[in-house]
């Protein structure tokens, strides 16, 4: 299992789902996954989006969905900076 494909499909799916709530996950890429995190470059203009009231709902959602997916846990960590 290749985690990039891992993500690569839970951010389509999502982004599918609610355009509203995860539309700017078609924006952003997996920078990088280090030990138990996986870094998510967001770009600055969907930052707003990104960190709305829906954000933790939807960070739990992800990481609800990696570890259906892969049976670990991860952290996941939205920046701007990475873009």
């Amino acid at each position: 299992m290749i985690l990039r494909d891992v993500w690569r499909d839970i951010r389509k799916d999502m982004a599918q789902q609610s355009v509203i709530r995860f539309g700017w996950l078609n924006h952003s890429f997996l920078h990088s996954i280090e030990a138990n995190t996986f870094f998510i470059a967001v770009p600055k203009d969907c930052m707003e989006q990104a960190y709305s009231p829906f954000m933790e709902k939807g960070k739990l959602e992800i990481q609800n969905l990696l570890f259906l997916e892969t049976g670990l846990k991860f952290d996941i960590e939205f920046n701007s900076d990475l873009f």
